[in-house]
């Protein structure tokens, strides 16, 4: 395992504010979870209406990318945001879901494996 090198206090209060934008954002923009109710007739409740997420940052990012673009503010964290993954590791590298509903395991029977040892 390779020492990880200290942040310096400079990088973190120039993307603080990028992340706390972010992760607000995102908060105050998730819809809340359905209530499983139907009416008496049986019809299920109406569909949630869609929303609209706006990001903004104070430089203009020249890709979407940090690897083709150099190390700037906010940069890898709107990557984040925008190219998001269906699992992401931890801080303890414990696969998390972002997209996904859930991580497919043989213990919840997401993920089954076969006698002669196909995978599905």
């Amino acid at each position: 395992m390779t020492p990880r090198t200290p942040v310096s206090a400079n990088y973190v209060l120039r993307i603080l504010p990028v992340a706390l934008a972010a992760a607000m954002t995102v908060i105050g923009c998730a819809s809340p979870r359905p209530i499983n109710s139907t009416t008496p007739g049986g019809i299920d409740a109406a569909p949630v209406a869609k929303k609209q997420l706006t990001a903004a940052i104070q430089i203009d990012l020249p890709s979407m990318s940090s690897r083709l673009s150099s190390p700037l503010p906010g940069a890898g964290e709107m990557e984040s945001f925008a190219n998001g993954s269906l699992a992401r590791p931890d801080i303890n590298d414990v696969l998390r879901p972002q997209l996904a509903e859930s991580i497919p395991t043989v213990e919840n029977g997401l993920w089954k494996v076969l006698p002669d040892g196909q995978r599905r």
